[in-house]
């Protein structure tokens, strides 16, 4: 008998598979990074069709078979996007989720970068910042969290306070650094 794991999760990305399957990118409260395949997804009347919109956060229960996770049902939590077509925030929001997705190698708990990544997609409903501070710290704690950043004594702040509080504090010349540090990261990286 498989066990079902009951977790939240964010749809990073998803493509078609066969006929009428759908392969998901989730990243979960939980379990970390994990592809998952809702099977009959594609096909007219699917219940769990209008509940998997990429870049949502859903409930979500799982099975881990032999090769592959299997979505067995799900519910959406919430959408950062509707109503939010050609929002500049929007799609820094997106970035932060290609990044992550990029990033992040495998299973495994991440609560607090879980927690960040909730935290930026909440955020855009009261935004009162520009895209690129956004942005910028967005994907900055999230390297951060993934430990490809390390956080100097004078930028602490900025990593632990509320997103929305660390927003209103950030400066040009920190903003700067940052954009540098991350731009460093991805070239070291090679990913």
């Amino acid at each position: 008998m498989h066990t079902i794991h009951h977790t939240r999760a964010v749809i990073l990305k998803s493509t078609p598979m066969r006929e009428a399957n759908k392969m998901f990118w989730l990243f979960t409260e939980e379990l970390g990074l994990i592809v998952a395949i809702a099977t009959g997804i594609r096909k007219p009347g699917a219940k769990l069709a209008g509940q998997l919109t990429d870049y949502g956060f859903i409930n979500v229960d799982l099975v881990r078979g032999r090769d592959v996770w299997r979505l067995v049902s799900a519910s959406e939590d919430f959408n950062p996007l509707l109503g939010k077509i050609g929002d500049p925030l929007a799609r820094s929001y997106v970035r932060t989720l290609a990044t992550l997705e990029r990033f992040l190698i495998d299973e495994g708990i991440h609560t607090e970068l879980y927690a960040h990544i909730e935290e930026c997609a909440r955020y855009i409903a009261v935004a009162t910042v520009d895209a690129k501070t956004y942005d910028t710290l967005a994907i900055w704690r999230t390297f951060v969290h993934l430990g490809y950043i390390a956080v100097e004594e004078h930028e602490v702040n900025l990593f632990t306070l509320p997103f929305a509080t660390a927003l209103a504090v950030l400066d040009e010349a920190t903003m700067k650094r940052f954009i540098m540090q991350v731009n460093e990261t991805i070239q070291h990286t090679h990913l």
